[in-house]
């Protein structure tokens, strides 16, 4: 009785808005399983592999559950930018041929893979002096774009759109006016959604919002910038994110939750003061001036894995998905891999394993090799110390010949070998990636291994044993707005 009355009252209230709202659910009202994942794509351009990543998503993504965006991949394909008196549509250089390639390499795929496509308004407040034009430029780029894609990739069916757009909370029944309009000019079958912030939460016109879209996606990562090096928010807290997605299910619609896949770079002067960030460009990409700090502020992946589970086991029942922001090109130092993003998406956390391995792939030649067969990528930069060599190898006479990568060095240690690193790069390796770190080969097949046999192991290293293989704990720590869901 209590349901027909709230549905009766929600009726009323919308009386004439002509908005697709639909009736809200008691805050009470709890579910659980599986959400739907989605992931953003979110380049300019897109670098090799990025498609083949983008497919392999896709497919891990699309059969989760049926409810929610029903779109696994959410792309962006242009920034609206104020030009003069009207809006430029800088589009970006997705390779929809390629994605297209990666997902038809899929045997067991069921009908075309589902696509959003995600427009960034980048001006504050701008495109709600002229909606208008700001509406024409971004239906007409999306049609464009809907084509270009039937003729390339008609693998690919393009169920909704987005825009990505930090509105002044003061101008959001203007957004909502901007929503209504846009709505009538896209193809009535795609789904129209938003990113949110959180401060939008308590505002009464935020409601005029949520009404005229399909869907919105919370932001709850990056949303306090740093002062001092000293006191850094974190990316996500979780304590927020919780009340957070409590407040939005008053509301009465249904949201996904944004979670970030990255780290970040903050720099920092000689006095703690933040100075800027570098969130998705490789490590060491600006020299440091004197006196600057560097931290850098990874996405936690326990914390979040333990936020997801959370949810998968209890949660309101309008927080339909979650949408991961971003999707890495392989080799990305700032963001997990798509192994760790998986793991974490299913509410885990991803796996570390690195090993050492001496082999010897043919006689008369023997390797020290590293193996990432773990989730995330890792790092290389402890010691090796090598038993169970033969003489020769391990002093480097009768003819052996040994080298290693370019700044490590091999010393004797007794009767064994140890590799250090003399100022040389720590090596990264992907998930599935492996570094050969010292070869030895000997002439006319000379013994290189002892009676015992050759064993490799980890000097003075706290987290890399040869025989561990653990879950990887991130470190809580945190970082600064990003404009970006």
């Amino acid at each position: 009785m209590l349901r027909g009355l709230l549905y009766t009252l929600w009726v009323l209230a919308l009386g004439g808005l002509g908005t697709q709202a639909t009736p809200p659910w008691p805050v009470t009202d709890r579910t659980a399983g599986p959400m739907h994942a989605s992931v953003y794509v979110w380049h300019e351009s897109w670098p090799p592999g990025l498609a083949e990543q983008a497919g392999l998503c896709a497919r891990h993504f699309a059969g989760w559950v049926a409810e929610g965006p029903g779109a696994p991949l959410w792309i962006k394909t242009a920034e609206l930018q104020r030009e003069g008196d009207g809006y430029l549509v800088r589009a970006a250089s997705v390779d929809w041929a390629a994605l297209a390639e990666a997902l038809g390499d899929q045997p067991d795929a069921a009908g075309p893979t589902h696509v959003w496509l995600v427009a960034r308004l980048d001006e504050r407040g701008a495109p709600l002096d002229r909606p208008d034009a700001a509406i024409d430029e971004l239906a007409a780029h999306w049609r464009a774009t809907a084509d270009r894609i039937a003729d390339l990739a008609p693998g690919l069916a393009v169920t909704g759109v987005q825009l990505d757009f930090d509105c002044p909370s003061r101008r959001l029944g203007d957004y909502a006016n901007l929503l209504k309009k846009l709505r009538t000019q896209i193809d009535p079958a795609w789904r129209l959604s938003i990113t949110a912030l959180p401060a939008w939460l308590d505002r009464p016109s935020f409601v005029r919002v949520t009404r005229a879209c399909d869907l919105y996606v919370l932001q709850v990562h990056a949303l306090r910038p740093p002062k001092r090096v000293d006191d850094v928010p974190p990316l996500v807290e979780p304590a927020r994110a919780l009340r957070w997605v409590e407040q939005a299910a008053r509301l009465g619609r249904p949201f996904a939750v944004s979670l970030p896949t990255y780290s970040v770079q903050l720099r920092f002067d000689d006095q703690g003061r933040f100075v800027n960030q570098n969130q998705f460009a490789a490590r060491g990409d600006r020299a440091l001036r004197p006196g600057e700090r560097e931290v850098e502020l990874k996405s936690d992946a326990q914390a979040i894995s333990e936020l997801v589970t959370r949810w998968r086991s209890r949660r309101p029942v309008q927080l339909v998905g979650l949408a991961w922001f971003r999707l890495a090109e392989p080799g990305a130092e700032l963001a997990w891999s798509g192994p760790a993003l998986r793991a974490v998406a299913a509410g885990r956390p991803p796996l570390r394993a690195v090993q050492l391995v001496v082999r010897e792939p043919r006689p008369g030649l023997l390797e020290v090799v590293v193996q990432n067969q773990g989730e995330t990528s890792e790092t290389v930069g402890a010691s090796i110390r090598v038993d169970g060599l033969s003489s020769g190898v391990a002093q480097g006479s009768g003819g052996v010949f040994r080298d290693s990568p370019v700044g490590w060095v091999w010393r004797a240690d007794g009767g064994a070998l140890r590799l250090d690193s003399d100022g040389a790069d720590a090596l990264r390796l992907g998930p599935g990636r492996e570094a050969v770190m010292m070869w030895a080969s000997a002439p006319g097949g000379a013994p290189l291994t002892g009676p015992a046999g050759p064993s490799a192991a980890w000097v003075d290293s706290d987290d890399r044993s040869s025989q561990r293989k653990e879950p990887w704990r991130g470190t809580p720590q945190d970082q600064t707005g990003t404009g970006s869901p």
